[in-house]
């Protein structure tokens, strides 16, 4: 991968909450140098420490590409919550791809809310 595609991915940050799961998590700490943990890092910290240790050649084009695959992929896989919970007024809200919204679906606090997320699951 040119190091230009590695910019580009970087600065076209999309998905601003970087829904990195542990196990990427887990590959990026094992590709990077220095005992680098990412865990705690947002998109652009992680970018540039990717950059930083290509440029200083302690990681190889191989390591690097490899790590903004997975920052890439990332970036595009959105996870959307099905259901969220308005606190302050006990209700709860349903997504709607159609909408591209939340729509008011239920009267319910937390209880509710869990309930439904444990048998619709939490992301659409």
């Amino acid at each position: 991968m040119k190091k230009s595609e590695m910019l580009e991915i970087s600065q076209n940050r999309q998905n601003l909450t970087a829904f990195l799961h542990i196990t990427e998590i887990k590959i990026i700490n094992l590709l990077l140098a220095d005992g680098v943990d990412v865990n705690h890092m947002n998109f652009e910290q992680i970018c540039n420490t990717t950059l930083e240790q290509y440029q200083a050649k302690k990681i190889s084009n191989r390591k690097a590409a490899r790590i903004f695959e997975i920052l890439a992929f990332s970036n595009r896989d959105f996870k959307i919550e099905k259901f969220r919970c308005s606190h302050g007024y006990n209700e709860i809200y349903k997504y709607s791809p159609d909408h591209g919204a939340y729509l008011f679906y239920c009267k319910g606090g937390q209880y509710k809310l869990n309930e439904l997320v444990r048998e619709n699951g939490r992301f659409a």
